[in-house]
């Protein structure tokens, strides 16, 4: 296998002695195969001076120059599957970084950490994106791949920083499988050569539409999907959504599919005004509820606290009268004080779905 840290340049063979654009730095050989760190030289510093001979033996020296410039990058792709375990695509890594520590790239060149550093970033954020439901994929992955980063940018740091590496910035973006992009298409292109009032079967055209405009949303296309959107009458409006420290556009449908986007929440996540009783009944549904819903909570910890809550307090009223009456009280509160605890609080629809599903009664409806 080769050494992706050399392959790239971000560390090669050099002489002792300084180089411009590059930190060198200097070991000296010790017994059979060892070594020690000598020094760094800087660009300007002076060479390193030949050893005295001391009890019959010369110094050797060897060296490996480090590139110090600001930013390099990497990009790589990691097929991922997500828990369903039937959607499939690729996401594309764009790994900005630089060298923070010389010397520890130097003494653990024969580890490649480059490579090591690319490798850990595929595991850990395949570990997050496969939790995704697919329609936060396909609908609105850079809201989610932003919330991804963010959560695992620490981790991330912390095992580079083991490997004298600094990572600036991760970005993510999304290949889906050709066979949907060019589904997509179609639906896009047969829905706008048609129209939707006059026509039998609305409802399966309605819902072609808004697949069509979602996947619109997917690629960044809000005209088209504006455009498809507009051609249901009083069904479909554009939402503006803020996350991940900028602005997303998302499409939010107001009809009556199943699963619908909650205004003003990101892709993604359902509707579940109490109000309305909008939440599909069923544990499946519940289920698929909750994982979307908690999508929206910032920080990896504080997300699995409350889906772990919300899991916790389904499975006691499953079993209704046989279950522990004390354990769905306990399950309640530990849910209602993680929403109160969450920082930030997501607001909005998205904290009305989550205090739904935290609401015994409610939950307990959806379960009968």
């Amino acid at each position: 296998m080769s050494n992706l840290t050399f392959d790239h340049r971000l560390l090669k063979e050099h002489t002792p002695e300084p180089l411009e654009g590059h930190a060198v730095v200097v070991f000296e050989r010790v017994g059979e195969g060892g070594d020690k760190l000598h020094s760094v030289l800087l660009p300007g510093a002076p060479p390193v001076k030949p050893g005295i001979v001391l009890f019959g033996r010369k110094p050797e020296y060897f060296a490996y120059a480090a590139d110090t410039a600001p930013e390099r990058h990497l990009d790589f792709t990691e097929s991922m599957r997500l828990a369903d375990h039937v959607s499939e695509f690729r996401v594309v890594f764009n790994l900005a970084y630089s060298v923070a520590d010389p010397r520890a790239l130097a003494r653990e060149r024969n580890a490649d950490p480059l490579r090591k550093v690319r490798d850990q970033a595929r595991v850990v954020i395949k570990r997050e994106v496969e939790q995704l439901p697919w329609q936060a994929v396909w609908e609105n992955f850079p809201h989610y791949a932003r919330m991804v980063v963010e959560d695992c940018m620490e981790e991330l740091r912390e095992i580079s920083r083991a490997y004298g590496i600094a990572i600036r910035s991760l970005r993510l973006s999304v290949r889906l499988p050709d066979a949907m992009e060019s589904k997509l298409v179609k639906i896009r292109d047969e829905a706008l050569d048609r129209t939707v009032r006059g026509v039998d079967g609305r409802g399966r055209i309605e819902d072609e539409i808004y697949n069509a405009a979602a996947g619109a949303v997917g690629r960044g296309d809000m005209a088209t999907a504006e455009d498809l959107m507009n051609r249901i009458p009083g069904q479909g409006r554009r939402e503006v959504l803020a996350g991940g420290g900028g602005w997303n556009e998302t499409i939010s449908v107001t009809g009556a599919w199943p699963g619908r986007l909650a205004p003003g929440a990101p892709g993604g996540v359902r509707a579940l005004p109490a109000s309305t009783g909008a939440g599909e009944k069923g544990l499946e549904a519940v289920l698929a509820d909750v994982v979307a819903a908690t999508l929206v909570v910032r920080g990896r910890i504080q997300r699995l606290a409350l889906r772990s809550a919300l899991l916790h307090l389904a499975a006691e009223l499953l079993v209704d009268d046989a279950g522990d009456g004390a354990a769905t009280v306990r399950y309640a509160e530990r849910a209602r004080s993680a929403l109160q605890a969450l920082d930030p609080s997501p607001g909005g629809a998205a904290l009305d779905a989550l205090k739904a599903l935290a609401d015994p009664d409610q939950l307990r409806d959806r379960l009968e």
